[in-house]
């Protein structure tokens, strides 16, 4: 009995080990092809792969600048023309605000931007669909849309774009990219002390970063009496710069220093 039991243990080891080899032999002939085999995006994932850096430089590109692209009112500092959101080319003025709707003027030019790049996305996802052997149709006119919220913008492409393979249908009425960024709040903020600029002439810097930690606010003041302002969140390191002229002297003039604003 004990031979037995000895014998029915070494034909199970035998078996398990073929069994082992077995699955060695097909890895080592299978493995090169399966490892070839890459796992196909989704057009959604596909679609955000695409269109997420172009958004991400139009707003570095945009934010850097004062929310204008091509602006026609505004002074170079460090070789970037940055826009004026508010000025007067007069002395002892306060400025005339320029972007009274700054958060809708930086969604407009964002749109300017994007959009005529959000075409070669779409057809960019035709092709890769197309070479899965998918028939497309649909997305001629994509259309886009920005909604910049506190925390979070999201950018929504209206494409109507349909795939279609063997008896499967897939239909995408649209494509949505979210990107978390702080740009609507430091828009506000922006909006905020072009306010203060247009009402009293200057802005205090360090008192505002005692009332909004998350924000720095540096501000350099330039011999025409211009300045340049540079809001960053300390959350997400997005930043935007800006210019005023407002409230300046002529050269070799020296006004009492107003109490409560930094120099």
């Amino acid at each position: 009995m004990l031979f037995s039991n000895k014998r029915g243990q070494v034909t199970i080891f035998i078996i398990i080990a073929l069994v082992i080899v077995s699955l060695a032999v097909l890895a080592l002939v299978f493995w090169p092809k399966l490892s070839n085999v890459s796992v196909q995006e989704s057009p959604e994932q596909f679609f955000t792969s695409c269109l997420t850096p172009i958004i991400d430089n139009a707003i570095t590109t945009l934010s850097s600048s004062g929310g204008t692209l091509n602006s026609k009112n505004y002074l170079l500092f460090n070789n970037i023309k940055i826009d004026y959101v508010c000025y007067t080319n007069e002395y002892y003025k306060t400025c005339v605000v320029q972007r009274p709707l700054l958060k809708q003027h930086f969604s407009d030019e964002l749109l300017a931007i994007i959009n005529p790049q959000v075409s070669s996305c779409v057809n960019n996802l035709k092709s890769e669909m197309q070479s899965r052997g998918f028939s497309v149709s649909g997305g001629n006119n994509p259309q886009l849309t920005i909604d910049l919220s506190p925390d979070n913008s999201v950018f929504v492409v209206t494409t109507g774009l349909t795939f279609t393979k063997d008896s499967s249908t897939e239909s995408y009425d649209s494509f949505k990219v979210s990107k978390k960024s702080d740009i609507y709040n430091l828009l506000m903020q922006a909006t905020y002390i072009m306010s203060w600029e247009a009402r009293y002439g200057d802005f205090d810097i360090l008192t505002f970063m005692l009332s909004y930690p998350d924000i720095r606010a540096d501000k350099y003041k330039l011999s025409d009496g211009s300045k340049v302002y540079i809001l960053t969140s300390r959350n997400t390191d997005d930043s935007f710069t800006f210019a005023t002229r407002s409230l300046s002297w002529p050269p070799g003039y020296q006004p009492n220093k107003i109490v409560g604003v930094n120099d």
